[in-house]
């Protein structure tokens, strides 16, 4: 690959995780971007500051646009104690990789959350209705423009309960999609922050060496037993939407794996994905997460190195 492709390709990580942000994002996604990306930029080392000022009155701009409801405060206050989380991390752990950072501040967050509605003034129940709302609201546009597309004839009461009961998974099991779209968000400010304050675009690694600490394995099996003990809805949901992190996370995983395995990403290898995904998806899905999993105890690309070197 020349210095250029390879460049490129080095813009395109951030592109496609800004995009994957913008699709599976139960609340407005380019705010948790701006804030990550103003506390990275306000309180981590930057060496070229003029670049870092303006990137930051931009991040900022964004940050306090909208309309200023409910549902505005509660995506801001959770974007600043992320950003605040994965500051800290990095400044306790600068030589971590991006994704044990990120990890790491997650879990910050979500504990810090977590305190904060079991003895601060924010109340659950309320940040809850308001991303609910929020998804159904969105859902509802979208079911009456599959009804438009579609025509009432195609737009059978089949295709449109099915897209009613993913609207209501989706309510369901948000902590879940918040916390992947966090993540995402966590890597788009990461990389323009490495970008803007150092001059680099090395800041995130290729697909294909992805992975994540195995110990993470036993928080699926938290999950789980969540979800088939949970002594309370609350808790099942809580394991529900657990499991769903890490699956995606186990998704990504086994798609690295695939991907080393394959000898890196080609637009044959992500035309057959796209087809796959449309075709078969629960197959597709599946079947990569089941080689993220058993990634854990097999070490597929380990094995495969020694093979080559050996």
């Amino acid at each position: 690959m020349t210095p250029a492709a390879e460049r490129a390709r080095r813009w395109v990580r951030p592109a496609v995780l800004l995009l994957i942000l913008w699709g599976i994002s139960v609340v407005p996604g380019t705010p948790l971007v701006a804030l990550a990306l103003l506390v990275q930029l306000a309180l981590l080392p930057r060496p070229r500051t003029g670049p870092a000022l303006f990137v930051a009155i931009a991040a900022a701009l964004l940050v306090f646009s909208g309309p200023g409801d409910g549902l505005w405060f509660v995506v801001r206050g959770w974007g600043l104690v992320l950003g605040l989380s994965f500051v800290a991390v990095t400044l306790y752990r600068p030589a971590a990789p991006f994704i044990s950072r990120a990890l790491g501040a997650l879990v910050a967050a979500v504990a810090i959350v977590a305190l904060l509605f079991q003895w601060g003034p924010p109340d659950w129940q309320v940040v809850d209705w308001l991303v609910g709302s929020r998804i159904r609201q969105v859902g509802a546009t979208a079911l009456e423009g599959v009804r438009l597309l579609a025509g009432e004839r195609t737009a059978t009461p089949t295709l449109l309960g099915a897209l009613s009961r993913m609207i209501e998974w989706q309510v369901s099991v948000y902590p879940g999609i918040l916390l992947v779209s966090s993540l995402c968000a966590l890597a788009v400010a990461w990389w323009v922050y490495v970008r803007v304050a150092q001059g680099s675009d090395r800041a995130l690694g290729p697909l294909r060496d992805f992975r994540f600490s195995d110990q993470w394995v036993w928080i699926v099996v938290a999950g789980f037993a969540l979800v088939l003990l949970g002594a309370s809805e609350g808790w099942s949901r809580a394991g529900a939407s657990t499991l769903v992190f890490m699956a995606a996370l186990y998704v990504a995983r086994g798609a690295a794996v695939v991907v080393f395995l394959t000898g890196g990403v080609s637009w044959a290898g992500v035309a057959l994905a796209l087809v796959g995904l449309a075709l078969l998806p629960q197959v597709l899905v599946g079947g990569t997460f089941m080689v993220g999993l058993s990634d854990t105890w097999l070490d597929i690309r380990g094995r495969a190195r020694a093979v080559l070197n050996g």
